[in-house]
């Protein structure tokens, strides 16, 4: 049997009970204290948020909003306390709001969403909404907690990007410019719907197909050749190439390309663009065989014109010198004056024939159907210089045995006598050096002279208000030839004029 605690123990016990009670009193004060300190700080933070935040109960009757919310409204607690927080959705949206909320669980307690609110001013305003529910003990829903942020200006930049891609797309799809981007590899990646309606493919006949199936192999080969460049530069602009439709049709377009590199440096796609030029260049093919018709009429009524001079009116006036010289023949007692008269007539017969000769000669060059082209030139070079006193050096160099046509052959003959006759009226030069180049697959003209030259860029300007011809006409053979002319020239530095075009070489 134990003993019974003594009075002195007892009291002890009791000391230390009360003690210990003690000590539970102060740390239930420091818990409550904390709690109320940290519920401050909590209601702090909840009341100094700037988002929006709103608790209400199932059925929608608010119980707490910040003092966001409020300012947001301005509203004060009191007149929002007690009201509905639907009255300030707009009614189109108010059943939405409420369905998406009464989908919380216990499983899935939160959940975002966007709608409008009507703000103080009536406007309406977009904001997305983080919804909570709060459940009791037994866990059923003893109501919510939103907290929202106006997104409006967020929105309506949405809407403008969207609107933006739209007329982009809209842009895109429906120009007139045709455009593809390819990988690394030249397999089309992306197109717009220009490029599908002018080639007659669908979409998926197009991409992922070789940018090669769809070009002239002509066109493929340059396009190897400008790569290099591509590399170096990043782009190409305003190559011509052409495309081949699926009904086999060519397409002659204008190219350009860019290239896109990643962070690295390397690349990693081409933006192509076509531009179609086939109507330009069957209009440029009509004026071009229009002028050239042009030209072949001028030059064969030049040619008229030279054998009716030559063969008619020279052999008449040369009948006539031949009367004149000679009407005095066996007759005695003719005045000496008279004689002096009739001479004065021959003479002035004769210059008479020489000038009708010269336009012969200028109107159509005799001589080449038979001689050829080099001779021709040849032959109107020491005419040239016999009448203007201008020494002219005449270089012909890998001519022989070419036979061009006779439309390029009388074009040559007409800017050689163009050019010097532009030498002759306003160079003021004492030396001309002419050189006839074949080198293939071009013939090069070269006219140097050391007159007086002349600004390049007035004359170019004064050419469209000028009467002068010349460059003009030179231009336009030029042209007819599928060549380039270019001049250079300086006041006091002469003028070299350089003409090149494409011939294809016929043996004779």
């Amino acid at each position: 049997m134990s003993e019974k605690p003594t009075f002195e123990e007892m009291m002890q016990k009791m000391i230390q009970r009360i003690q210990e009670l003690e000590r539970s009193e102060i740390r239930l004060k420091n818990v409550e204290k904390d709690l109320k300190e940290s519920k401050n700080r909590y209601h702090a933070l909840i009341e100094d948020m700037p988002a929006l935040i709103c608790s209400y109960l199932p059925d929608g009757e608010i119980t707490f909003v910040n003092r966001s919310y409020c300012e947001y409204f301005d509203r004060t607690f009191d007149d929002l306390a007690g009201s509905n927080f639907l009255s300030l959705i707009p009614e189109s949206e108010q059943k939405g709001v409420m369905d998406n909320i009464l989908t919380l669980t216990v499983e899935s307690p939160t959940m975002s969403h966007e709608h409008q609110v009507i703000s103080p001013n009536g406007n309406i305003r977009w904001h997305r909404w983080t919804n909570r529910a709060l459940f009791d003990d037994q866990g059923k829903v003893s109501g919510y907690q939103s907290v929202g942020e106006d997104i409006t200006e967020r929105k309506q930049a949405e809407e403008e990007l969207k609107s933006l891609k739209e007329k982009y797309e809209d842009l895109y799809n429906n120009a007139p410019t045709m455009y593809l981007s390819v990988d690394t590899r030249r397999i089309i990646t992306e197109c717009n719907n220009t490029i599908l309606n002018k080639l007659g493919y669908a979409r998926d006949e197009f991409i992922g197909k070789s940018l090669h199936e769809f070009i002239t192999e002509e066109s493929a080969a340059s396009m190897k050749k400008d790569f290099p460049e591509l590399l170096r530069m990043g782009k190409i602009h305003g190559v011509d190439r052409q495309l081949v439709a699926k009904n086999g049709t060519i397409i002659d377009s204008i190219l350009s390309v860019t290239m896109e590199y990643d962070e690295h440096g390397n690349p990693i796609k081409t933006r192509a663009t076509f531009e179609d030029i086939s109507e330009r260049k069957r209009a440029e093919d009509q004026v071009h065989n229009l002028s050239q018709m042009l030209m072949q009429a001028q030059e064969h009524e030049r040619k008229v014109i030279s054998c009716e001079l030559h063969d008619c009116i020279a052999q008449n006036l040369s009948s006539l010198k031949i009367d004149s010289d000679t009407i005095f023949d066996n007759q005695r007692g003719i005045p000496d004056d008279l004689k002096g008269k009739m001479a004065k007539h021959s003479k002035l017969i004769e210059q008479t024939i020489q000038t009708v000769r010269d336009l012969s000669y200028g109107l159509h060059p005799p001589g080449l159907n038979e001689i050829g082209i080099v001779q021709t030139i040849s032959q109107y070079v020491e005419d040239f210089t016999e009448k203007t006193g201008v020494e002219v050096d005449f270089t012909p160099a890998g001519m022989d045995g070419l036979k061009p046509d006779h439309n390029m052959e009388i074009n040559l003959y007409r800017l050689v006598q163009e050019g010097l006759n532009n030498v002759g009226k306003h160079a003021d030069a004492g030396h001309v050096a002419v050189k006839l180049i074949a080198a293939h697959p071009n013939i090069i003209l070269r006219i140097e002279d050391d007159g007086k030259g002349f600004d390049i860029q007035a004359r170019e300007e004064a050419l469209f208000s000028e009467k002068r011809m010349g460059l003009r006409s030179m231009k336009e053979r030029v042209n007819l030839l599928q060549g380039r002319m270019t001049i250079q020239s300086r006041p006091k530095l002469g003028t070299k004029m350089l003409i090149k075009f494409p011939f294809s070489r016929e043996k004779k």
